[in-house]
């Protein structure tokens, strides 16, 4: 198999993959979301990973690696129990390089980021703690020079003092409850992801990041956005998905953000977006798909 995008789970083999382990289980793969625990359950996924290993295994070798690091997805999401034999089996799989010998240098670089990622998340796994893979955002940053991903890396740059120098911070799935007070002090950097945390809300700290182009905000516990959020002046991307806004959540303000393109709100406690909106110069994504 020739594959011709970084990411796991982007490819369609990948896809029809993922479609049949969801259908074993009972689940239409149409209407799953990864990051919905409420779909696919860890009790509803431990019933079937013996059976899916199986299938797996009656793979073409050409795809039964792949096969396992997709069954890993749904382990690391579910929560699900992962026995030391098929945690062996999923590593294995990890290293196996999966990549085209004519594939750009940038590719290289992003799968082996995917899959080093994934493999420290399995190595790290725990049964009933879910798990989210990072997804990077920020393709200004090619060649890996201008970002730090993850907690380790940001206080590496933190101590060394190197941090105002970074145009791109991913913080994805850190657990984080609060936005470490270091990036409060930056000003100067353009993207900021913080996807599958556990922040509560953007804070009015965040208006002094005038540069900020993008911030992503999905799959935490955000149940206000400060009004102050007028300031980010160059903000283009705002995706807050899969929170806990409601109406009074959203300030009119938003419409102060003259750069915004996109304002993605799916998957948050509306039943409609604000009236407000409804004349704004961006657009709104509101409704799942």
């Amino acid at each position: 198999m020739v594959k011709s995008t970084a990411e796991i789970l982007e490819e369609d083999t990948e896809e029809d993959m993922a479609a049949f382990f969801l259908d074993e289980c009972g689940v239409d793969y149409s209407t799953y979301n990864f990051d919905n625990k409420r779909i696919l359950t860890r009790e509803v996924f431990e019933q079937h990973i013996d059976k899916i290993v199986k299938i797996i295994n009656k793979y073409p070798d050409s795809h039964r690696p792949i096969a396992y690091i997709i069954l890993g997805c749904f382990i690391l999401t579910s929560g699900s129990k992962l026995s030391e034999k098929l945690k062996a089996k999923i590593l294995e799989s990890c290293n196996w390089a999966y990549i085209d010998s004519q594939a750009y240098e940038h590719f290289k670089r992003e799968r082996q980021f995917y899959i080093e990622d994934f493999r420290q998340k399995i190595v790290n796994h725990r049964a009933g703690k879910s798990s989210y893979l990072v997804q990077l955002k920020n393709s200004k940053d090619l060649d890996f020079t201008n970002g730090v991903i993850g907690l380790n890396n940001f206080w590496d740059f933190v101590e060394s003092k190197k941090i105002s120098y970074i145009k791109h911070i991913n913080l994805d799935a850190c657990e984080l409850t609060t936005i470490p007070h270091p990036i409060l002090k930056l000003k100067y950097f353009e993207t900021l992801s913080l996807d599958h945390n556990y922040l509560t809300s953007i804070p009015e700290e965040l208006s002094n990041m005038t540069y900020l182009e993008c911030l992503y905000m999905d799959y935490n516990c955000i149940t206000k956005i400060h009004p102050s959020i007028r300031k980010l002046s160059n903000l283009k991307y705002l995706c807050v998905n899969n929170n806990n806004l409601e109406l009074k959540s959203i300030p009119k303000s938003m419409l102060d953000l003259h750069s915004l393109k996109r304002f993605s709100i799916r998957g948050n406690k509306l039943e409609n977006i604000p009236r407000f909106l409804e004349s704004a110069d961006f657009s709104v994504n509101f409704e799942d798909f």
